[in-house]
């Protein structure tokens, strides 16, 4: 028998489409990360509040209620949360890299490491994970 698996990063998914979010859940569990998950800004910032421990939030910013612009603006309103590194991801927010050099609000830039286009594949997650991780804030 191996040794067992070493827990990687913790990411929370923000996602209100469960179909999505049970698939990224399983995938990341299954490469080793320990996950949490919220369906709304909301959820996710009473999670945060309770456990700051998290390392990359993968962040749908057209959630139910307030969108993603709320986790952001939370991020930046607490110390605690300082470390944590953002994940954008949408279908129609943005079509590459000039959404966040250009149009997104100044404040979101230094926490937002990187955007993904919905419908990604989870080898195109994991490799966004990855060079997130190694970004410093």
């Amino acid at each position: 028998m191996g040794e067992p698996m070493a827990t990687l990063a913790h990411i929370l998914i923000v996602e209100d489409e469960e179909d999505i979010a049970s698939l990224v859940q399983t995938s990341l569990r299954e490469h080793g990360y320990r996950v949490s998950a919220a369906t709304t800004s909301e959820q996710a910032i009473v999670f945060l509040k309770s456990d700051p421990s998290c390392d990359v939030i993968l962040l749908d910013y057209f959630l139910p209620g307030r969108d993603g612009s709320a986790v952001l603006e939370a991020l930046q309103e607490d110390a605690r949360f300082q470390n944590i590194k953002v994940i954008l991801t949408s279908s129609v927010l943005f079509d590459d890299e000039r959404w966040l050099k250009e149009l997104a609000p100044v404040s979101w830039k230094p926490i937002t490491k990187a955007l993904l286009k919905k419908p990604y594949q989870i080898s195109e997650l994991l490799a966004t994970i990855k060079e997130v991780l190694k970004q410093s804030n």
